[in-house]
This record gives C-alpha cells, structure tokens and sequence, in this order.
C-alpha cells in the first residue's frame, strides 16, 4: 500500500522528467534547454495561515459591538415584557388547562362560550 501518495507522484514524475530528457538528448539535433525544476515542497506555509487568523480576529472585533448592541436590553423594558406576561397569566379568570372543563359545566342552564366568569348584578 501506498504510503504517501504526494511522494510516489512526486518520484514517478521526476523519472518521466528524466526519461524524456534522455530521450530529447538522444535525438538528432538535439539542443540543451532549460529543465523543468518541481519547486520545494513547504511543510508550514505559516504566513496565509497567520493572515487568515488576523482577518477572523478582526472581524470579531468588527461585528462584537453591533451584536451586543442588537443584544442587549435596558432592565426597565425587560421589567415591562415580565411584568406584561404575569399579568396576562394571573389576570385569566380559569387557568389554560382547565378551559376544556368550563364546556361541560351549565351557567343557567346555557353552556358557557366565553370561557370567563359570570358577573352577578
């Protein structure tokens, strides 16, 4: 099995570079030009990877304060939207649950539709 495959294609092409060479240099009329030379493999290309680390931490940097704007809320509005659904939810006069039971109970003799108490006058 192959190890490295980047290292096997690496090897095959410098022998066909070297075969084909060989076999221009064999040929009549035959002139010495410029080899191809494969460039250097580098292990670490440090510097785009440094690039692209500074342009995200940027970024960040950029976007923070638009997102703690679009975040963040004043106690007093906070406070409002509480104190707005305790009250929608202490003000019913029967609890969500038992709404459904309200349909079988007969307030003189009609069946309730509103879901609310009578009020007596």
């Amino acid at each position: 099995m192959i190890e490295n495959p980047q290292e096997n294609l690496d090897q095959t092409m410098l022998r066909f570079k070297t075969a084909v060479g060989h076999w221009s240099a064999a040929q009549p009329g035959a002139t010495a030009g410029r080899h191809f030379v494969l460039p250097e493999k580098r292990r670490f290309a440090v510097l785009p990877r440094i690039g692209w680390a500074v342009a995200v931490a940027g970024l960040f940097l950029a976007l923070s304060p638009l997102y703690r704007a679009l975040t963040t809320t004043t106690p007093e509005v906070a406070d409002n939207v509480l104190f707005e659904q305790v009250d929608a939810a202490v003000s019913q006069t029967v609890p969500q649950p038992m709404r459904p039971l309200l349909n079988l109970i007969a307030v003189d003799g009609n069946e309730q539709e509103n879901y609310e108490t009578p009020t007596k006058q």
